[in-house]
């Protein structure tokens, strides 16, 4: 067996509030399966920097508000042609003005904003299900 493979990814989970109603913007990736926005950490980049930027070139989108202290680890192992690699992808909760979205293409094939309970039906796996769970009872306990 191989030396095990870490990744470090960083996004975030895009939050439109409408009202007193939630609405969480998923993505539907060119690799099948859907998530949030998210991708790889640059030289020199902190977390938050790297999310927002992989943000604007998904989903053509800017955050109003990154949320204080609203980081939420997800790791999994995923196999790649190299081996098993660990994957920790680092999230924070953006708010976000308005709900128009302009796709990467050559990254993402379709988009929806969706409520928490869609949203979560949605999703592909399990460790994002988590992910949104964590985002949302943040958001609950904010009182947003």
């Amino acid at each position: 067996m191989g030396k095990k493979i870490y990744k470090k990814s960083c996004g975030v989970i895009p939050v439109y509030e409408q009202g007193d109603k939630k609405l969480f913007l998923v993505i539907h990736q060119n690799n099948g399966h859907w998530a949030f926005p998210k991708g790889g950490m640059e030289e020199g980049e902190s977390e938050e920097k790297t999310a927002l930027r992989e943000l604007g070139e998904e989903a053509g989108i800017g955050v109003s508000t990154l949320m204080p202290d609203s980081r939420i680890l997800e790791e999994y192992d995923i196999e790649e042609e190299c081996g098993l690699v660990l994957k920790q992808v680092v999230y924070f909760i953006g708010l976000v003005d308005g709900l128009d979205v302009k796709i990467q293409k050559e990254e993402i094939q379709d988009f929806a904003w969706l409520s928490f309970d869609k949203a979560l039906a949605r999703m592909t796996y399990n460790s994002t299900r988590r992910v949104l769970r964590k985002a949302n009872d943040y958001l609950l306990s904010s009182n947003l």
